[in-house]
């Protein structure tokens, strides 16, 4: 499913890419092409293309992201397993009810 879904990045990249006229280096270097990629450099190459970020993301079987690709993105970004972000999540909840018990 996650390669899937990069291939269809890479895909969109590409598809963009071409409609610009654009050469491949304008883009991104040619080590990293088909390889993961980070949520900054989509921004990044989404403003060379001039297009937004979502176009990135379109796939011809899907308009949506499923959860399973949203989480695969975050944990990566974040460098966590989804268990250690459902932690940070719950502890975030505790600090607030302090925060707001104490403002009583």
């Amino acid at each position: 499913m996650k390669d899937d879904f990069l291939a269809q990045i890479w895909s969109n990249i590409e598809y963009y890419r071409k409609v610009k006229g654009l050469k491949q280096q304008d883009i991104y270097r040619l080590e990293r092409y088909g390889k993961g990629i980070s949520i900054n450099s989509l921004i990044q190459i989404s403003e060379i293309l001039d297009i937004p970020v979502i176009l990135l993301f379109e796939s011809y079987e899907s308009k949506e992201i499923t959860r399973e690709v949203a989480w695969s993105i975050v944990c990566s970004e974040l460098k966590l397993t989804p268990k250690e972000i459902i932690n940070m999540k719950i502890l975030v909840k505790s600090i607030e009810k302090l925060i707001n018990k104490s403002k009583k």
